[in-house]
């Protein structure tokens, strides 16, 4: 009796295994997403909070440190974040448009992963602020890949908006 059930057990996850695996080599490296919404919050706010870099570990959980490195060609900042959870990002802004739009590059090395966030703002009036964020990203390691379709590829995004929400409740 004993052993049938270790025997289904291993049988099922053997085939859990085999989906996630197969989730990860089946899926594309590269994906984009998109989301918009309107928060009641000024560019002003908005973008100082997007690009107020030193802060970050205050803002977010994950981040346990965060250390500047020199500027790049273009003279926009550079800088890693040390992870609670272990591992290092590296993080650069690579274009810059005052109070209307920023993009950030993230490269996780130890996952060889990449991704690209674009934070769109456009006032709707002097107390709302319609904020679009597009991200790219593209994951090499097929595991790593696997992980993201389980928990979800717009994972990143959604939680970018969810910072957002953090200063006031979205409008729409």
């Amino acid at each position: 009796m004993i052993r049938k059930v270790l025997i289904a057990l291993g049988i099922t996850f053997l085939i859990g295994l085999v989906g996630v695996a197969l989730a990860g080599f089946l899926s594309q490296p590269d994906y984009k997403s998109e989301m918009t919404r309107t928060y009641a919050l000024p560019v002003d706010d908005i973008w100082r909070h997007l690009t107020d870099i030193a802060t970050l570990p205050e803002r977010r959980p994950e981040v346990k440190e965060v250390i500047f490195l020199p500027p790049g060609d273009d003279g926009l900042p550079r800088w890693k974040e040390l992870i609670n959870a272990g591992g290092i990002l590296i993080c650069e802004m690579v274009a810059r448009q005052e109070k209307k739009s920023v993009s950030i590059r993230v490269v996780y090395p130890k996952f060889n992963y990449t991704q690209t966030t674009d934070y769109i703002l456009e006032a709707v009036d002097s107390e709302h602020t319609k904020v679009t964020i597009r991200t790219q990203s593209r994951i090499e390691n097929s595991a790593i890949r696997a992980m993201m379709v389980i928990s979800g590829r717009d994972t990143a995004l959604k939680q970018e908006h969810r910072l957002l929400m953090t200063l006031v409740k979205p409008v729409q």
